[in-house]
């Protein structure tokens, strides 16, 4: 059975039919490289209009913006630039993984001379959670009685997978030249529609 010929009377898709085990498919017309491009340029409503090359900036506008100013608004504390931008990209280049928060600092202070001791850290997480700049899956467990979870570390996302390229430098055609980052960005990209279309 296909995916379309699954559909009720009102051309809906039955959830009876979506569960029955049956199997159902469908077929994107949509590119690899406009893939790439969705990622990179996100969902941001004034970006959706624009020209290719303009809509890519508003993600890089954006992450620039949270650097430089957004990350210190969040109780008045004054955070590092080049520390936030550090955090970012090594948070973006563990996106859809369950890296500790440890790992990700490790990789922060990779052919650094300067330190971020884990409290630090955690006050920069804090603050990117609070103005909605990362957004983790929490790990889940199916059995309130067991006493490890199955997955024990959360996963790491952005609200928006276009603030990963931006946090990593990288445009549509850096992704097409590595598919392996493309995949964990575009699980990102699907995460977010998922957690759209669940409110």
């Amino acid at each position: 059975m296909s995916l379309y010929e699954s559909k009720d009377a009102s051309g809906e898709i039955s959830l009876r039919d979506l569960f029955k085990g049956e199997n159902i498919s469908a077929i994107s017309e949509t590119s690899l490289e406009k893939i790439a491009f969705f990622i990179c340029r996100g969902g941001w409503p004034k970006a959706i209009g624009l020209d290719e090359k303009p809509s890519l900036f508003q993600a890089i506008d954006y992450f620039d913006a949270v650097v430089s100013t957004d990350i210190s608004r969040v109780g008045s504390v004054k955070r590092d630039k080049e520390k936030a931008k550090r955090l970012l990209k090594s948070y973006a280049k563990h996106v859809g993984t369950q890296s500790s928060i440890e790992t990700i600092r490790q990789d922060m202070l990779a052919n650094q001379s300067d330190t971020f001791d884990q409290g630090t850290l955690y006050s920069y997480l804090d603050a990117l959670r609070k103005i909605f700049v990362i957004e983790d899956s929490p790990a889940w467990n199916p059995n309130l009685r067991s006493e490890t979870s199955i997955r024990s570390t959360d996963t790491r996302y952005f609200p928006d997978p276009s603030i990963a390229t931006a946090s990593l430098g990288i445009g549509p055609k850096d992704l097409l030249d590595d598919l392996n980052t493309m995949g964990f960005l575009f699980e990102n990209l699907c995460i977010r529609d998922l957690r759209i279309y669940k409110e």
